[in-house]
C-alpha cells in the first residue's frame, strides 16, 4: 500500500460527474466541496479525521439512497458514506472487494480489516467500504434519526442490504471498466451476516461473499440461547480456570455489596465510576456493562495489539509472561517471577520513570501487587489479575476492577469508568441497541 493519503469530499449533486475522474487520480484533480444534505441539515463533521488519516489512499464519497426501499409512499433519500481505494485495481474486469459495513463508523472497520488489503494486490481489486445506515455519519434524518420510531424505523438489515445493492449498481454504472467486474462481499460479525445475506438475496449483484465470524444461525429456534455465552466463558476458562471462576463468583459479591447504600458507595468509589450507583436500575446497568465487556474481550482477544473496540494489548485475556529489561544496572529480576502464576511484567522501582510498556500509562503501573528483591511485577492482561476466586468479596472486586481496567483504560487516559459506554465512542454505534431489540 502506498503512503500518500488522499481524501475527497463530494456532494451528491457532483457525485456522478466527479466519481470516475476521482478514482485513479490525486485528490488535487478532484473538486473539494462540503457534504450537505437535501433537507439542509449540517454537513458531515470531520471529527473522524484522525481515523481516516491512517488509511492508505482512501477516497471518501457519498451516494444518495432511498430512506425506504420497499414503499412508494416515501420518496425521501439520504447520503450514504463509503470509502474507496483503487491502488491495486485492474480496470476492465478486476474484481470489486465490497465490505458490508456493520454497527459503527466505517473508518473503524476499514482500519481493522486487513484481509481485504492483503489480497487486493494479488487479485487486482478495487476496495470499497460501505457504511451501514444509522451508523457513523450515514444518518437518514440527521440528529433526529433516533428521536422517534417514525425516524428510526428504517433501521433494518433489509434496508441496509438494499443500500449496498444501490451503491454497487451505482459504482458499476459510473466507473469506467467496472461493468464486468465481479463483486465479492466481505464482512465480519454482523457485517459477515450481511455479506452472506447479500450473496443469498442478490446473487445477480454479488458473485460471492466471505463471511467471517458471522453468527447467521444465532436466532431463537435455531441456536440454543446459551451457546454464545458458553463460547465467551470458554475464552477465559481456557486461559486459567481461576480466571473464569473469579468472574463467576463476582456476580454474587456485586449483588451482596450493592444491597446496601454503603456498599453502593464503596463500589462506586473503588471502581471509580463516573456516576455513582444509587438505584436498582444502576446495578442492572453495571452488570449489563460487565457482560458486554466480557463479550467484547472475547471477541477482540487478538494475538496482536488493536484498537477496534478499545485500545488493547495483544492477547488481552491471556496471561502474558514478559520481562522488562532493567536499565542502568547489571542487577536483574529473578527469572522465576517471569513464570509467576499471575503472569506479571517485572521492573525495578527505580525504572518506573523510564518504563513505557507499549501504550500503558505510568499511572497504571504504580499500583503494584508484589515485590521481590528490588523488582515489581504487574499483570498485563485481564486474567493476569483474576487469579484467586477464594478472596474476600471486596478484595476480589478490587482485583476484578484492575482486570477491567485493561479493557476500558489500557492507555491510562480515562479518568473514570463509564458504564454507559462499553466500547470506544469513535465506533459511533448508538443504533445497535435499537436494532437488536426491534
Amino acid at each position: 500500500m502506498t503512503g500518500c493519503i488522499r481524501i475527497v469530499y463530494l456532494c451528491s449533486v457532483a457525485l456522478t460527474r466527479a466519481l470516475d475522474s476521482c478514482i485513479g487520480n490525486h485528490v488535487t484533480k478532484c473538486r473539494s466541496v462540503r457534504i450537505g444534505t437535501k433537507d439542509g441539515n449540517a454537513p458531515f463533521s470531520r471529527s473522524w479525521s484522525p481515523w481516516i488519516q491512517r488509511l492508505p489512499d482512501m477516497h471518501l464519497l457519498v451516494v444518495s439512497v432511498a430512506v425506504d426501499h420497499f414503499s412508494f409512499a416515501n420518496n425521501n433519500t439520504f447520503q450514504l458514506k463509503y470509502l474507496i481505494n483503487d491502488t491495486y485495481w485492474k480496470q476492465d474486469g478486476g474484481p470489486i472487494f465490497f465490505y458490508t459495513g456493520n454497527e459503527g463508523a466505517i473508518e473503524v472497520f476499514a482500519e481493522n480489516t486487513g484481509f481485504m488489503w492483503d489480497n487486493a494486490a494479488d487479485f487486482g481489486a478495487l476496495i470499497v467500504f460501505a457504511e451501514h445506515r444509522y451508523y457513523g455519519e450515514s444518518l437518514p434524518f440527521g440528529n433526529n434519526s433516533f428521536t422517534s420510531p417514525k425516524y428510526s424505523g428504517y433501521l433494518t438489515s433489509s434496508q441496509a442490504l438494499s443500500d449496498y445493492v444501490d451503491l454497487i449498481t451505482h459504482l458499476k454504472s459510473q466507473l469506467k471498466g467496472a461493468q464486468t467486474s465481479p463483486v465479492i462481499a466481505f464482512g465480519g460479525s454482523y457485517g459477515g451476516m450481511l455479506s452472506a445475506w447479500l450473496r443469498i438475496k442478490y446473487p445477480h449483484i454479488v458473485a460471492g461473499s466471505i463471511a467471517a465470524s458471522a453468527p447467521i444461525w444465532q436466532f431463537i429456534g435455531l441456536t440454543p440461547c446459551g451457546a454464545f455465552n458458553r463460547i465467551v466463558t470458554s475464552d477465559f476458562q481456557n486461559q486459567t480456570p481461576e480466571c473464569s471462576n473469579t468472574i463467576r463468583k463476582s456476580w454474587d459479591f456485586i449483588n451482596t455489596i450493592t444491597s446496601t447504600d454503603a456498599g453502593k458507595q464503596w463500589l462506586s468509589s473503588n471502581w471509580k465510576l463516573c456516576k455513582p450507583l444509587k438505584t436498582t436500575i444502576d446495578i442492572h446497568q453495571l452488570k449489563d456493562w460487565l457482560s458486554d465487556v466480557y463479550i467484547n474481550l472475547a471477541m477482540v482477544d487478538y494475538p496482536y495489539p488493536a484498537n477496534f473496540l478499545e485500545p488493547l494489548p495483544a492477547n488481552p485475556v491471556k496471561p502474558v509472561y514478559e520481562q522488562i529489561p532493567l536499565q542502568g544496572s547489571s542487577n536483574s529480576c529473578p527469572t522465576s517471577i517471569a513464570t509467576h502464576a499471575e503472569g506479571n511484567l517485572q521492573f525495578r522501582e527505580q525504572d518506573l520513570s523510564a518504563l513505557t510498556m507499549g501504550r500503558v500509562h505510568l499511572a497504571m503501573l504504580t499500583d503494584t501487587i508484589c515485590r521481590t528483591v528490588d523488582c515489581y511485577s504487574i499483570p498485563r492482561v485481564v486474567c493476569g489479575y483474576l487469579t484467586n476466586s477464594r478472596e474476600s468479596d471486596k478484595d476480589l472486586l478490587k482485583r476484578l476492577y484492575k482486570g477491567l481496567n485493561v479493557f476500558f483504560n489500557f492507555t491510562g487516559q480515562v479518568n473514570c469508568l463509564d458504564i454507559n459506554q462499553s466500547s470506544t465512542s469513535q465506533l459511533n454505534d448508538q443504533g445497535w441497541d435499537y436494532q437488536v431489540h426491534q
